[in-house]
């Protein structure tokens, strides 16, 4: 994808560089007729309803200008710069699909393409909220975790989250020890893959954007260790434009790998801040609670840590102690608090419809 010469282009003044992208955006399979607990009378497009299907979501009623607007979240499989990634895309409330006959007659839609229509309105603002969960998450817990973001972040904003699958409760806790030591997971490589996608978008339609964006747990390691295979180019881009609020990260995020990045810990996350050696080695053994305990220290340096005092009840705890969990009251007023503020401040873009 060729980044387009541009006098307020810092990173590439004269319009040189160039990076091959592959960005097959991904499509949502569309019947005739919605039913949405009753008839509704109108031919649109539909999500599938197949019981093995990531892609759910549900329709509006139409608008006067013959568009539609989606009434929850899309949760699909798309293929991003060559690999399946698992994405939740919210759009703004107001935002309106339309869609060609020939999509019509194809049941099918450029999902993508939307979200390359919303960004073209943003200047110099936060035109994305991303997140993604941590270990031992199916896809109904990084549906519930994207719902959170989405129920806190502006009406008209637009929300888009990365899946970090999990290999189950026996590899997950090794997997983290590993990502520790540079170890690159599913949850690391697509979340490079997001990356770079969003970069793109960024260097086509808003060379200013920004994106917030919510790691939990072992989504901080994906986050960290997703700069080491990046160019160059694409690392500063990315510390430029993401701003990582890390939510109980299993390693801290330090103030270089983003733009003011702050590390969220409850005093009574027993796995996360700093005493998950104790846990670690009832999971991995005593090397493993050595080496979490000696990574952790290490990268703690230059990061910014806020403590939090614990206010999650025992019912929202891990064996009723351990304060973890991105459903607990503790991390998620963190969450609801952060979004407020930058909502007020006016950081979030909102989309306008133009229609």
């Amino acid at each position: 994808a060729y980044v387009r010469a541009s006098p307020i282009n810092r990173l590439d003044e004269f319009g040189l560089y160039s990076d091959s992208m592959n960005i097959n955006t991904p499509t949502v399979d569309i019947e005739r007729i919605i039913k949405q607990g009753r008839e509704l009378g109108y031919s649109m497009p539909r999500s599938s309803s197949s019981s093995n299907s990531l892609i759910t979501f549900s329709w509006g009623s139409p608008s006067s200008s013959g568009g539609y607007y989606a009434n929850s979240p899309f949760c699909s499989s798309a293929n991003i710069c060559g690999r399946p990634v698992t994405l939740m895309v919210k759009f703004p409330d107001n935002y309106e699909f339309h869609f060609t006959e020939e999509e019509k007659k194809q049941g099918f839609f450029d999902l993508l393409k939307h979200v390359s229509a919303v960004l073209e309105g943003v200047d110099n603002q936060t035109g994305i909220i991303s997140f993604q969960p941590g270990m031992m998450n199916d896809i109904s817990g990084f549906k519930s975790f994207g719902n959170m973001i989405c129920e806190n972040s502006p009406n008209n904003s637009l929300v888009m989250g990365v899946h970090n699958p999990t290999s189950g409760p026996f590899i997950d806790p090794f997997r983290v020890i590993l990502g520790m030591f540079g170890y690159e997971s599913r949850g690391t490589l697509d979340l490079r893959a997001f990356q770079t996608y969003i970069n793109n978008e960024f260097d086509s339609r808003c060379f200013f954007g920004k994106a917030y964006h919510f790691p939990h747990s072992e989504a901080a390691i994906c986050y960290y260790n997703s700069f080491f295979k990046m160019s160059n180019e694409l690392q500063l881009k990315t510390r430029n434009r993401f701003q990582p609020y890390a939510l109980a990260p299993m390693i801290p995020i330090p103030n270089n790998y983003g733009i003011d990045p702050k590390n969220y810990y409850s005093n009574a996350d027993h796995i996360a801040n700093g005493t998950g050696g104790t846990v670690a080695s009832c999971l991995t053994g005593l090397s493993g609670m050595l080496l979490y305990q000696a990574k952790s220290r290490q990268y703690k340096r230059n990061c910014n840590i806020i403590m939090l005092d614990a206010t999650s009840p025992r019912s929202e705890r891990s064996l009723g102690l351990i304060d973890h969990e991105i459903q607990g009251s503790t991390y998620k007023d963190v969450i609801k608090k952060t979004l407020k503020n930058l909502s007020k401040g006016g950081e979030i873009y909102e989309y306008q419809n133009r229609r």
